[in-house]
């Protein structure tokens, strides 16, 4: 097994339930709901078996109310270390242990919530694995196979492993999961314990914990090389390995509450520990700041499915609300914008994917507590939700059917959603799928309506072509905008268009083509990134094209005969972050009119980059294969993006990428604090596509600058 280190952030999301009624059969008493363990020493006697209560690992803990609380988890192995990793961690942090010998994923998860009590814990530490592959005869004893078989088999262990970790995520912890050590020869003589079922084990759960973002502390690397002198009995350590297994398990959680220490500090607030692969992307809105709330929306990722949240902060008081369900999705692409209208209400659309659009309104002003039924309507994908100065709100999407353009909704005060047709398609000779990557933004007064759109165009597969192929041989980059809420749209210059519109007809930016059989030539690797409006109703449009050259980030805007003008985005980049490249980002403006930038950077150099477009079309797909690579930096300018400085918001750490970030934008009545800036999100993990039956899940960040 390869020795992995993934940082792994747990937030509170929906509170810890009660804890269930649990016996221990071995001389433990019975523990009720309202009690807990680790807060009084006669639970704790009366909770620990009888057969244990003497030894000094399960001494009563009389935790410092100062320090953060670190948890132990695991089976008598995890016990040789107990003593010593609290003593290395004596004046830095209480260190409990659950009260029990843990043993098998099975038992645990009948006793889960008497171990975890009702303390805050800062820190898990868990282990579940000997046990489970432990070989039982039809006796209950131990039997080498054939005739026992594994007390917990593989496929029950990692759908446990799922169960367990979900409940663990839920105490708001930071998680670390160590491997099971190694069998020796003396176990593998009495043959119910092996060590290629250790492996075996090991991979499985890795395969669990990698994906949901959680720390490995491989403790089977560690100690293997010499595993005949550390566990001579076969499975437990002695003294040098006991010794040798605490030094690691102190090292990790020490790492984990700097880092936790780290956090605090920058002013980073973690919103969950369970955010999708996507949970942040997407060109519509995803923060409201309204009055002292903020109001923020991103997507989850649990076994049920995909599933839209909202959270508020209450500024005066720095507090955050629990988390709120707005929606189940159908997919990775069902994640949630928000907008307000005039008299402070909310309101909510959850994308669909080849499924309807969901809309919600909160049931009262400025409140994300409650809100109104879903509604489902039409069939689009990548919904861009504002409101007009009337309250009317505006959606754009990507069609469904044929993925033929845009579609343009609008709901009018009290009314049911009107479809009002297609904004922009593609050409005819273009067949097959299309990505239009569109943002919205209304200029001073909610006068006009501006709106960029990125291009993703190409044909079907031919016979014998991946699907792929054929996709994204044209790409491009326009504008439009209405000076009538979307009922007319004229270019840059003033010339009306007719609609639907499309890259002959709107204000081409930027535009590239591959001829179909030309396979030693890139794509364009043109990616759209975003639209921002200054009080002079001047846009300024931002996106990125990687041919000739990778990471060519352009900023431009627009002069009054539609002459598109250059601004050096690119040159601040190469100034403060030397041989770094953008590929995707945000943009967003204040009242004050200063343009704000959260870009993804990566290496120009690195040793697997594919910076040619390659049958993707854009080489974001390989960076989503090396997301440790990936940051996110902050640029603002204000003075129309003549020049740049920037702030450091977002420490970049080796071992993880940041990614998929979202700012603040102003598309209704609603907007940063006066004189501030936008806050953002973004997540720490993995954005790239799951493989057959895995969950990932992602820590999602919540920054104000």
């Amino acid at each position: 097994m390869k020795q992995l280190f993934l940082l792994a952030v747990a937030v509170s999301a929906t509170g810890a339930p009660a804890t269930i009624d649990h016996h221990h059969s071995d001389g433990g008493a019975q523990v009720t709901q309202h009690e807990c363990p680790y807060n009084n020493v006669e639970v704790w006697r009366r909770t620990i078996p009888s057969k244990y209560r003497s030894r000094p690992e399960f001494a009563f803990v009389d935790g410092n109310p100062k320090l953060p609380n670190v948890l132990l988890i695991g089976d008598s192995i995890s016990m040789r270390y107990t003593v010593d990793v609290r003593q290395k961690l004596a004046g830095i942090a209480n260190v409990y242990r659950a009260p029990d010998n843990c043993r098998s994923t099975l038992q645990t998860l009948d006793a889960l919530d008497t171990y975890l009590g009702k303390i805050d814990w800062d820190v898990i530490h868990f282990n579940w694995g000997i046990h489970d592959l432990t070989h039982l005869g039809p006796d209950g004893k131990a039997t080498p196979p054939p005739a026992g078989n594994h007390q917990v088999p593989l496929k029950i262990y990692c759908t446990n492993m799922g169960k367990l970790i979900a409940r663990l995520k839920r105490t708001g912890a930071r998680l670390i999961w160590a491997a099971t050590t190694p069998v020796s020869s003396k176990a593998e003589k009495a043959g119910f314990r092996r060590d290629r079922d250790v492996l075996g084990y090991n991979d499985a759960a890795l395969d669990v914990v990698r994906s949901r973002g959680i720390v490995i502390n491989d403790l089977y690397a560690l100690t293997k090389p010499k595993a005949e002198e550390l566990f001579p009995d076969g499975v437990h350590p002695n003294g040098k390995g006991g010794r040798i297994l605490a030094k690691a398990v102190t090292s990790t959680i020490r790492v984990q509450l700097l880092e936790a220490q780290r956090v605090r500090e920058s002013g980073r607030i973690l919103i969950s520990n369970i955010g999708s692969e996507r949970a942040t992307q997407g060109n519509g809105n995803k923060i409201v700041t309204l009055g002292d709330k903020t109001h923020i929306v991103w997507q989850d990722s649990i076994d049920e499915g995909y599933f839209a949240r909202v959270r508020t902060l209450h500024r005066k008081t720095g507090k955050w609300s629990k988390v709120f369900t707005l929606g189940k999705g159908r997919d990775n692409h069902a994640r949630p914008t928000i907008t307000a209208d005039s008299r402070g209400f909310l309101h909510i659309i959850i994308g669909g994917h080849h499924d309807g659009l969901q809309y919600r309104r909160s049931v009262r002003v400025n409140d994300a507590s409650e809100w109104t039924p879903v509604e489902k309507f039409g069939r689009s994908t990548y919904p861009i939700l504002i409101c007009g100065p009337d309250d009317t709100l505006y959606i754009t999407a990507r069609h469904d059917k044929g993925w033929e353009g845009m579609d343009f909704y609008a709901k009018p005060p009290g009314n049911d959603w009107e479809h009002s047709g297609l904004l922009v398609k593609k050409h005819n000779r273009f067949k097959g799928y299309a990505g239009y990557h569109n943002a919205m933004a209304w200029g001073p007064e909610k006068k006009t309506l501006h709106m960029s759109v990125g291009f993703y165009l190409g044909y079907n597969a031919r016979k014998g072509e991946h699907t792929r192929d054929p996709r994204g041989l044209y790409q491009a980059v326009g504008y439009m905008r209405s000076d009538d809420a979307g009922k007319t749209w004229a270019k840059a210059d003033g010339s009306l268009i007719r609609l639907p519109a499309t890259t002959d007809t709107l204000s081409l930016i930027d535009s590239g083509e591959r001829t179909r059989d030309a396979k030693d030539q890139p794509k364009p690797g043109i990616q759209h990134i975003g639209i921002a409006v200054d009080s002079q109703n001047r846009p300024y449009v931002v996106y990125v094209r990687h041919t000739p050259k990778p990471g060519g980030i352009e900023m431009v805007t627009p002069d009054k005969r539609g002459v598109w003008a250059k601004r050096p985005l690119r040159q601040a980049i190469s100034k403060f972050w030397p041989g770094m490249v953008a590929f995707n980002g945000r943009v967003s403006m204040t009242g004050d009119d200063v343009i704000c930038l959260i870009l993804t950077l990566a290496p120009l150099e690195h040793p697997k980059a594919n910076w040619n477009p390659g049958i993707y079309g854009r080489p974001e797909f390989w960076l989503r294969n090396e997301p440790d690579i990936q940051r996110l930096v902050w640029l603002e300018s204000r003075d129309g993006g003549r020049t740049f400085i920037t702030r450091d918001l977002i420490h970049h750490e080796t071992d993880r990428g940041t990614m998929l970030p979202t700012l603040e934008q102003s598309v209704g009545f609603h907007s940063p604090p006066d004189g501030g800036l936008p806050a953002l999100l973004y997540f720490e993990g993995l954005s790239r596509y799951r493989k057959r039956g895995e969950l990932i899940q992602n820590r999602v960040f919540f920054v104000q600058p």
